[in-house]
């Protein structure tokens, strides 16, 4: 039917008459047990055609076929308006005109527009008045359903429902896109760019040679930009470039880099390989040179029982692999130590241009010269490099000492000397561990050097442990701080005189916010309170367990309990915890008024929480702005303004902004009187169809009379009602004669369409659910009604089947479910009319009895 032309449609219905007569015949054909007749009038020709197959697919494409068709008919008749006299092309669509123009006629509406199709400016009046008049086509002779006013009265949907988002999980981060469980000491490191900004003065603008060396990560790159002293907006600088010279002068404050080449020479006799020997000290193997961290080599004396590492590079200048063995030995007299062998060889595998390294460590017990044989390389059993020989001359204490190294320091200074260099000196190079029997030895050092450590922002577990052994209960304090497998054994928050776990400061736990979130149930389900979301359930139960271990609550505590029972519509129990908050003891005022306006919703409340948002109207943050905004326009929308839309990603202020502007009809109907609700509609059609009941349950018994099916047919009878404006509520009676019918109210109107049956009956219906038994009493005086003929239909797997018929008894009573020819396991619903020649007819559907 979809796919037909509106003049094929037109004529399929007209046909439709024809055949509906065979139709009839054949359905009650087909139904078995045909009761007596009652006297009551055989259906009328456009409620057998409602009743026939109008539920499903075929419902929708008739409506969508009716609402194309009438679109057409606007189309082709402006444009057959717009036509001169002369004949039409031939073509698909002349074609359709001139059927479009021969239906016209058959419903007197063609006649005028064809007498008058010589004259342009005629026909197109002609046109007009059609489209006023819904064609020229009267509803209540041609059969055609009415839309209740003009076409142009139907609107035209601006936008449709929107799906709403996926809950999403938000938290306040400082860092751009970083979990709070990264924010530690470790993301931002020292560098020369920082000290060059912690040195800074203020005086002038800032600006640092080191910019390139705060780049380790996006935040500190930002965060580097952030200090320096330059414009937002770069001005137009000079540059001009003559031969090999450059010449750049700024407008303003800028940062330049720049690379050159230069000519290097180029090594005579180059060896094929490069074998390097070096030795260190173990425990002083670093210096610190313009804030970087080189090798401090040993050459001259070595101190008997120190320990001291030897470092073998060997180098691969050439392009080809190299398959080698490398030898390295201690020196002669040494002894190995921390794993290593006094004489180990190792088969390697050189890449081209790459470079490996090997360490050896000893100590030598005595003094004296030792010879150490140096290390050599060698490739198919012949040695192609090696180091250069060195004997090591080891003293008991050496002549000249390197009274600034921490070695020395740490281990022979004065407290005086070793308390100045842990202030002053760069101590990334330094183990403040080396001081640690210092420590054991004085309480006093100790607590000085945990003084100047805390200063500098240095945490050595060694040092800080020696004040568990003084009871010093900073140093104690510190030290559990450290001590994460501990705290975590105590729980998630503690509270004590010597350590105080907080979850929120130990970044192990923050409030979370989730958004959109809409429950699909107001009402607890079961014996408990039960959180569909995973996300929202954990993080819930998390909240609950930290709160378990607190002594009381207090007002913050007492604010994000009241967050997460909204959360869970528990708003009376939300709405406790807030009224015990005390909004001077909070850190912050202005969440705690968002809550107040909140809740001021819930205790109906809207000027209240006007009043409350109002005071934000410039708040600097948008979100919060945008937020407080909200509230002002939800109140306003309760005082009876039209909804606003503060922001246009709003998926919620977008829906009822659009909501609040489509018409919208409900209707209802108790006993002959018919309420409508409405919204932005100015008039609506009420059509009446008459509908014999026992027919249209025969043929559809367990499809519910929503009219959908008559609208393509005539209803018995139309009206048009005008809405009054500024009014939501209209109610009029049933006419007269339909008072007592069985009749289908269909109301129309913005494109919008309600239907519900109405049955004339006195009847009373009581249904016993467990044993398949229908009592049917008077509705007046309760008496049984006994000759009341029943008929009812099964739902099974294939369908719906009729099941059995019959007669109320002398008590009213009548069996539905029990008869011996079909099997009642196959059913699972009955539909029941019930119909009385004296006091009407009812559809009620009843259950399958409980076996």
């Amino acid at each position: 039917y979809t796919r037909l032309n509106v003049p094929e449609r037109i004529l399929l219905a007209r046909r439709a008459k024809d055949r509906i007569d065979g139709i009839r015949m054949d359905l009650r054909d087909r139904i078995s047990l045909r009761p007596p007749n009652l006297g009551r009038e055989t259906a009328l020709f456009e409620g057998a055609l409602a009743s026939f197959g109008m539920s499903g697919k075929r419902k929708q494409g008739m409506d969508e076929a009716k609402k194309w068709a009438n679109a057409q008919v606007v189309a082709d008749a402006m444009e057959m308006a717009d036509e001169e006299a002369a004949p039409a092309a031939p073509g698909a669509s002349n074609g359709m005109r001139r059927d479009l123009g021969k239906a016209i006629k058959d419903m007197k509406a063609a006649p005028k527009m064809q007498a008058e199709r010589s004259k342009k400016k005629a026909n197109k009046e002609m046109a007009q008045k059609l489209a006023e008049s819904n064609f020229g086509i009267d509803a209540d002779k041609n059969g055609v359903d009415a839309f209740a006013g003009k076409l142009g009265d139907v609107p035209s949907l601006s936008a449709f429902f929107r799906k709403i988002e996926r809950t999403k999980e938000w938290a306040e981060n400082n860092y751009y896109k970083l979990p709070i469980e990264a924010h530690n000491y470790g993301l931002i490191k020292e560098n020369k760019f920082w000290l060059d900004f912690a040195k800074h003065e203020g005086e002038a603008g800032f600006g640092s040679r080191h910019l390139g060396e705060a780049a380790k990560s996006f935040h500190e790159t930002m965060l580097a930009l952030a200090v320096l002293d330059l414009p937002f907006e770069a001005k137009e600088h000079k540059m001009d470039i003559e031969k090999t010279k450059l010449s750049f002068e700024a407008a303003g404050r800028v940062i330049a880099f720049h690379r050159e080449i230069k000519q290097a020479k180029v090594a005579v006799d180059r060896p094929p390989l490069l074998v390097s020997q070096s030795f260190f000290r173990n425990d002083d193997r670093y210096r610190m040179e313009n804030g970087e961290k080189v090798d401090k080599f040993v050459t001259d004396e070595f101190v008997a029982g120190v320990v001291y590492g030897g470092q073998v590079v060997v180098t691969n200048p050439t392009s080809s692999r190299q398959k080698l063995d490398v030898l390295v030995q201690i020196p002669k007299g040494a002894m190995p130590v921390l794993g290593k062998r006094a004489t180990g060889t190792q088969r390697i595998a050189m890449e081209p241009y790459s470079t490996q390294r090997f360490e050896v460590f000893f100590y030598v017990p005595a003094t004296g010269g030792f010879p150490c044989y140096p290390a050599h390389v060698s490739k198919a059993g012949a040695v192609i490099a090696h180091a250069e020989l060195m004997t090591f001359k080891v003293v008991e204490k050496l002549s000249k000492v390197d009274e600034t190294s921490w070695a020395y320091i740490s281990q022979w200074g004065t407290p005086e000397q070793v308390l100045k260099y842990l202030a002053t000196q760069n101590l990334h190079a330094a183990d403040p561990g080396l001081i640690a029997w210092r420590c054991r030895e004085n309480k006093d050092f100790m607590v000085k050097v945990l003084t100047v450590l805390n200063s500098r922002g240095i945490y050595h577990a060694t040092v800080f442990s020696y004040g568990v052994m003084h009871n010093h209960a900073p140093a104690v304090r510190q030290f559990l701080l450290m001590q994460g497998g501990f705290l975590n054994g105590c729980g998630k928050y503690l509270k004590s005189g010597l350590v105080t776990i907080d979850p929120i400061q130990r970044r192990a736990y923050q409030h979370l916010e989730y958004k959109p979130l809409v429950n699909n149930r107001a009402h607890r389900l079961g014996a408990a309170h039960r959180i569909l979301n995973d996300r929202i359930r954990g993080q819930y139960q998390q909240f609950l367990q930290i709160q378990s271990e607190k002594a009381s609550f207090d007002d913050i505590d007492q604010m994000s309990t009241a967050y997460y029972l909204f959360l869970q519509d528990r708003a009376t129990e939300a709405l406790a915890r807030l009224d015990a908050v005390k909004p001077k003891a909070l850190p912050t005022q202005m969440q705690y008024d968002y809550f107040q306006a909140y809740a001021a919703f819930y205790r109906s409340k809207p000027a209240e929480a006007r009043k409350i948002a109002e005071r934000y109207a410039d708040y600097p943050v948008d979100r919060w702005k945008e937020r407080f905004a909200a509230v002002v326009a939800q109140a306003d929308e309760i005082s009876g303004q039209a909804p606003e839309v503060n922001d246009d990603e709003n998926r919620d202020e977008q829906q009822a902004a659009l909501a609040a502007k489509e018409p919208a009809l409900g209707m209802k109907v108790d006993g002959t009187e018919v309420t409508l609700d409405y919204q932005n509609l100015k008039s609506v059609q009420v059509n009446y169809y008459e509908m014999d009941l026992e027919f249209l349950f025969s043929t559809t018994p367990f499809v519910s009379s929503d009219g959908g099916g008559f609208s393509i047919v005539k209803p018995n009878r139309s009206e048009q009602v005008r809405l009054a404006a500024g009014k939501r509520t209209h109610k009029f009676k049933l006419p007269r004669d339909y008072q007592a019918k069985n009749v289908l109210v269909e109301v129309v109107g913005g494109g919008k369409k309600r239907s519900q049956a109405v049955y004339a009956n006195e009847l009373q219906t009581i249904v016993s659910e467990n044993f398949g038994i229908l009592t049917v009493r008077h509705d007046k005086d309760a008496r049984p009604l006994s000759k009341v003929y029943v008929k009812v239909y099964a739902m099974t797997g294939s369908g719906a089947k009729f099941y059995k018929d019959g007669y109320t008894d002398l008590r009213g009573k009548f069996d539905y479910a029990t008869v011996s020819t079909t099997d009642i396991g196959n059913a699972t619903k009955f539909s029941v009319l019930v119909m009385s020649k004296e006091h009407g007819a009812t559809v009620l559907e009843a259950p399958v009895p409980q076996r």
